[in-house]
């Protein structure tokens, strides 16, 4: 993993770790071995934290796709946002669960923190996709900052090479998401 972090670092971009976390249909979407679970003492996330945090090195911070149920929990959350500021980095809060704590709980436990305002690619259809992509620059002109994320998919991936050919001309930059840290509302 470390050879994709060098690549992507060495074009300019940061990259931010994907952690498992517990989805709300735990066990029937089993996110993996190490995934982070509420039902473990935090000792125990902890060490499997450690163990993915260990897989790679130059990110600027984590992130969870799969976390649905374990980022809506404060207990579970909490020691996971002191380790983010214990090691200096960033909490990106995907909001798989609109009822997730991380980005807030980031925020008040002084950790850089951003808000995904948009999946791009739950639908993987082209105009799917470009229409995420239009409503990120829509929220980007009102709120001053914008996070979309998704997953290197081929479709995703065209998508966003086109959308971005005509960004500039539409008075919208793209920045690295700590650019954008701390700038969204809660």
């Amino acid at each position: 993993m470390d050879n994709w972090v060098e690549r992507a670092r060495s074009k300019g971009h940061e990259v931010m770790l994907s952690v498992p976390m517990e989805p709300q249909d735990y066990p029937r979407n089993d996110p993996g071995p190490n995934a982070l679970l509420t039902m473990l003492p935090p000792e125990r996330n902890m060490e499997r934290l450690e163990w993915s945090l260990g897989k790679a090195v130059g990110y600027v911070g984590i992130t969870s796709t799969t976390g649905s149920k374990f980022t809506a929990n404060p207990d579970a959350v909490t020691p996971v946002v002191a380790a983010m500021k214990a090691r200096g980095l960033m909490v990106l809060d995907a909001r798989v669960n609109p009822r997730s704590v991380a980005g807030t709980l980031a925020g008040e436990a002084g950790v850089p923190r951003a808000f995904a305002d948009r999946v791009i690619d739950r639908d993987l259809s082209r105009g799917a996709i470009d229409d995420q992509l239009a409503e990120l620059e829509t929220i980007a002109k009102a709120n001053g900052a914008a996070v979309g994320i998704g997953a290197p998919y081929p479709s995703t991936i065209e998508r966003i090479n086109l959308w971005l050919t005509g960004l500039a001309d539409r008075g919208i930059a793209i920045v690295p998401v700590s650019a954008v840290a701390n700038m969204q509302k809660q």
